[in-house]
Order: C-alpha cells, then sequence, then structure tokens
C-alpha cells in the first residue's frame, strides 16, 4: 500500500466523518427511531475507513495517467454499484422514493468527497521513484 497516500485519506475520513455527523443531525423523525450512540458512531467509522481505502486502493491500482479520470472512476462505481440499490430498496422495503434519495445521499456525497480528494494527491513516497 505504499502508493496511496494516507494524510489524503485520513483527510477523506474526517471530512466524510463531519458530513456523516451533520447528514445525521438532519435526518427527519420517521428515518432515526433511536438516539445514535457510541456503537453506531463506531459501525460508521468502520464503514467509512472500509470505504475510502476501497476507493484509495482502487484508483491506485488502476494506475490511470489522468487524475480526472481515476475521480471519474469513483463517481462511476457510486453510479453503476450504489445508485442501483434504489430499485432494490423499492421492491424489497416498499421505501418511497423521497426516503430512499435521503438515506442514498450519504453514499452519494461521500463518493464525490473520494472522487475529489484522493485522485487529485500524489503519493506521499512518489519523491523516491525514477
Amino acid at each position: 500500500m505504499y502508493k496511496i497516500n494516507h494524510k489524503m485519506i485520513f483527510i477523506s475520513i474526517l471530512t466524510q466523518m463531519a458530513f456523516g455527523f451533520f447528514w445525521l443531525t438532519a435526518a427527519p423523525t420517521p428515518l432515526i427511531s433511536i438516539q445514535p450512540d457510541i456503537s453506531l458512531a463506531l459501525t460508521a467509522l468502520a464503514c467509512v475507513v472500509s470505504f475510502v481505502y476501497f476507493y484509495a486502493w482502487l484508483i491506485s491500482r488502476l494506475r490511470s495517467s489522468s487524475r480526472w479520470e481515476m475521480g471519474a472512476v469513483a463517481i462511476s462505481l457510486w453510479l453503476f454499484c450504489v445508485l442501483p440499490n434504489v430499485v432494490i430498496t423499492h421492491l424489497l422495503f416498499d421505501l418511497s422514493l423521497d426516503v430512499q434519495i435521503y438515506t442514498l445521499a450519504f453514499s452519494a456525497v461521500a463518493t464525490l468527497l473520494n472522487a475529489i480528494i484522493l485522485p487529485f494527491s500524489r503519493s506521499s513516497r512518489s519523491i523516491f521513484k525514477g
């Protein structure tokens, strides 16, 4: 994992956790029926860390020459992997469209943050390359 800039991953994780805090506090009452506790925060942190490291690993493995292409890959991954969950959640849980959009909003913003932060930072060990 020497090609991954861990400082930018840390910045991305902190940004997503800050956004997640505000996203959760703004949630409508029908979606949040219990008060958030430490186990919810730890679960969210574990999910965000694995989410960011997966994106960083994928972007580093593609070895694209353009940072814009790597950002497009991150956004495309959300479009073709996460967005189809609207159909699945509609069929399985019979949720209204506005509730589905709200529940998928965090992943959309988190993906956008990853697409902005991760590809546009070089690896911290890139100075040792010949």
